[in-house]
C-alpha cells in the first residue's frame, strides 16, 4: 500500500494532478482546493489513499493527514464512494464540514455533487458519533507527525495510522537508533 508520495507536479487538472516520483507519473485525485494550492513544477508531499477495484486503481491525495482521515471516514459510510467522498470534502473548509456533520446540517452536505438527502443523512448518522466537538478545535500539538522520521514512516508502511505511529514513537527515546526505536514502538 502506498501511504505517502513525494515528487514534482508535472500536470494539473481541476480534480487531479500528476506527480512524478522516481520516473513514474502517478495520477492522484485531489480536492479542487488542494489542486489550486499546488503549483506546477514544484515539489509536493501527499498522504495517499489507494482505491483498488478489479477495473481501476485510483490514488487520492491530501497534503494533511486530518483531511485524509476524514476522507476515509466518509468513504466508510455505505453508499459513499471515493468520488462522492471527495465531493463532500470539496464543499468547504474541513472545520465547516465537521461542524455540519456534528450539528446535523444535511443541507450543507447536500451541496456536494452527487450527494442527495439520503446519503447526507446517512453521513450525519454514522459520522457524527465518530467526530466530537473537540474535533473542531485545532490540534493541541501533543502529537507531531514527523514525516521525515524513518521510524515513523516504517510504522505507517506497516499499517499504523499516522496518529498511532506518533503515539507509539512518543513513548520511545528519540536518541536511539531508528531500528531500536522501531523495535520498542512495536513492543508497545
Amino acid at each position: 500500500m502506498i501511504a505517502l508520495l513525494t515528487g514534482e507536479i508535472i500536470k494539473k487538472d481541476l480534480d487531479s494532478i500528476v506527480l512524478l516520483n522516481a520516473g513514474i507519473g502517478y495520477r492522484i485525485f485531489t480536492t479542487q482546493r488542494e489542486s489550486s494550492n499546488l503549483n506546477l513544477n514544484s515539489e509536493a508531499k501527499l498522504w495517499i489513499h489507494e482505491n483498488i477495484k478489479e477495473d481501476r486503481h485510483d490514488l487520492f491525495g491530501f497534503s494533511n493527514i486530518e483531511e485524509l482521515e476524514l476522507f476515509e471516514k466518509i468513504l466508510s459510510v455505505n453508499g459513499a464512494g471515493p468520488k462522492a467522498s471527495l465531493a463532500v470534502l470539496n464543499i468547504g473548509p474541513i472545520t465547516e464540514l465537521k461542524s455540519a456533520l456534528i450539528s446535523s446540517n444535511a443541507k450543507y452536505i447536500q451541496q456536494a455533487s452527487g450527494v442527495g438527502k439520503k446519503l447526507a443523512e446517512r453521513l450525519i448518522l454514522e459520522l457524527s458519533g465518530k467526530l466530537s466537538q473537540t474535533a473542531l478545535e485545532p490540534d493541541s500539538g501533543n502529537l507531531k507527525f514527523n514525516e521525515d522520521d524513518e521510524a515513523f514512516q516504517a510504522l505507517v508502511s506497516l499499517g499504523y495510522s499516522p496518529k498511532d505511529a506518533s503515539k507509539a514513537l512518543d513513548k520511545v527515546d528519540s536518541s536511539l537508533t531508528t531500528q531500536e526505536r522501531l523495535k520498542l514502538a512495536l513492543q508497545g
